[in-house]
């Protein structure tokens, strides 16, 4: 079973402090995903912070296991500004919930989905 845990952002440097904190705290940083509306930030900002630019955003999340309620906020929270990130979980959910949150994230969700 795969668990990622995803928190939106108002900021791009709230976002960029939290994927700092997360590798300080042992995650890999090539397997954080970061979405935000310009593209071309996203793609800097991974160049940067070594965070992949995620792609196919309202299909993905419903495809990973958010509701598509929670998948339409986060794609109209993007649309507004705000930055997403998605990390995934080993056994350490509490921990990347506690920095999202010590970074002002909102709309904290993890999902979890069977890989066959």
């Amino acid at each position: 079973m795969d668990t990622i845990t995803f928190g939106l952002f108002h900021n791009q440097e709230s976002a960029e402090n939290a994927i700092s904190e997360l590798n300080r705290n042992g995650f890999l940083i090539q397997d954080i995903s970061i979405t935000m509306k310009d593209q071309e930030m996203a793609k800097e900002i991974g160049k940067t912070t070594g965070a992949h630019r995620a792609e196919g955003l309202l299909s993905g999340l419903i495809g990973f296991g958010l509701t598509e309620e929670d998948a339409r906020i986060c794609e109209a929270k993007i649309e507004a500004g705000c930055v997403l990130l998605g990390i995934p979980i080993t056994s350490t959910e509490k921990t990347v919930q506690e920095i999202l949150q010590k970074h002002q994230a909102s709309q904290i969700r993890s999902v979890s989905r069977n890989i066959r």
